[in-house]
Formats: C-alpha cells, structure tokens, sequence
C-alpha cells in the first residue's frame, strides 16, 4: 500500500514537472495577431506594378510577393483585404516582372487593424517622377446610421488644385471640400443611401466639374472610397488622363 502510495506520488510530481516545463516553452514562442491591408496603384505613371512585403518583426520572415496581375488586384470594384500578421513591414514596389525598385517603404499594421495603402508620383525639384506611398487606417468597424452610408474622397491627382467631391443636381453643400493633393484625411463621411448616386468632382469652391462619376447604388450600411487621379492638365489623354475612381470598402455583414 505504502509503495503504491509512493508511486502516485512520484507521477504527480512528474506531472507537475512537465507542466512547468511546458510552461517555460510557451513563454518563449511569440503569438502573432492578424491585421488586413489593401494596396493600390494609383499613380499616373500607368505601369504594371509588383509588391513585396516582409515583415521586419520576425527574423524569420520571409519575402511575399503579391503580383498586380492576381492576387495584388484589390479593386474589382470591392477593395479585397489581405490578411497580414501584426507588426512593421517592409514594401518594395518594383515594376510588373523587374528587379528596380520604384519605392521602398515601411508601413505599420496592428492587431484586428484594417488598413489601405496608395502608391503615388508626383514632380520633385528636379521635375523627375518621385514615387511614395500614402496609408491609412480604415475604420471599418463604427456603426453607420440607418439609411445611410459612408464616403471618403482622396486627391491623388498630383498636379490639380483643390478639389471638392459633391452629389449631382442638388444644392446641397460638397460631400468633401477643399482636399489637397496628397490627402491625408482618410475618414469616411456619412451620406444618405441612394439607388442611383452620381458624384461629381470639382475645383474647390465652384461649379466647374471636371469629372462625373457613373451612377451607382450607394447602399445603406456600406463605405465606400472615391479617388482623384490622372493629371489635371487638359492635354493629358488616356490613362493618364484627369479621371475618379470608385471603390466598395465594406458591405453591410
């Protein structure tokens, strides 16, 4: 009786051994949370781009390249999110299937966080190209009012003035006025929901509108992102024209 006493005794103790060691190994293992980023081009330059991202946290990390001919097309037309572990990483964008780089960057990305990022060009003193990215952190979380949706207007035209985003055939004051290029105020705004929602782009403070966007359902409960892009310059034609796009941040889920 006395040795089996002994015996479960031991293999408690045991026990505990291994669960304090266990212990000691969780410790050491970092537990990494997920955030969401979305990355677009939105440079007038028009060329194919690839993304290389790598997360300077993890000594183990390894180079993921997103190719802007799959995975990298987040706008079509809902702005798809990518899952990435939480911390600082480093963005390389080189040009579609090239070893150059255009911009190098390092971008932030927290826990549950969701997160866009622009890659832009603008004139230097030189009058050279000079690419960088702009990032914002997109609250995708804050409830909207009933019957209403959300819009943000960013001015990634590098050469135009101030521009004012406003609802066609109303007197209604803009949506957003007065955005500068490079914005940097990433809030959305809250509209009424409409079925057939046209937008115009304007320069600050007239009536002078230099784009109209296509109609579309502005639904309740979902955001959305209108960008300025293209030069301002009337002689630019094509891609590189003056010109806005639309994208679906959230739905109502």
């Amino acid at each position: 009786m006395r040795i089996a006493r002994l015996v479960l005794i031991s293999a408690f103790l045991y026990s505990l051994v291994l669960i304090v060691q266990s212990c000691k190994k969780d410790d050491s293992v970092k537990v990494f949370g997920y955030g969401n980023f979305g990355f677009i081009n939105a440079s007038p330059l028009d060329q194919s781009i690839d993304l290389y991202t790598k997360n300077v946290d993890d000594e183990n990390a390894q180079s993921i390249k997103y190719n802007s001919d799959s995975t990298f097309s987040f706008v079509s037309p809902k702005f798809s999110y990518a899952q990435i572990t939480q911390g600082n990483y480093l963005f390389d964008v080189k040009p579609a299937g090239k070893s150059n780089t255009l911009k190098i960057d390092t971008l932030g990305f927290n826990e549950g966080g969701y997160y866009s990022a622009f890659m832009l060009t603008k004139k230097d003193t030189a009058n050279r190209d000079s690419n960088f990215i702009v990032s914002f952190k997109d609250d995708l979380i804050s409830s909207t009012a009933p019957q209403r949706a959300k819009i943000r207007f960013l001015n990634f035209s590098p050469d135009a003035p101030a521009l004012d985003l406003a609802i066609a055939d109303t007197t209604l004051a803009p949506i957003a006025s007065n955005r500068i290029f490079p914005s940097r105020d990433g809030g959305f705004i809250e509209i009424d929901a409409s079925s057939s929602l046209i937008l115009q782009i304007r320069q600050n403070g007239t009536s002078d509108v230099r784009y109209e966007l296509p109609a579309f359902n502005a639904r309740a409960g979902y955001l959305y992102t209108i960008y300025a892009k293209g030069y301002w310059n009337r002689d630019s034609t094509g891609t590189k024209a003056f010109s806005a796009v639309r994208i679906q941040n959230k739905d109502n889920q």
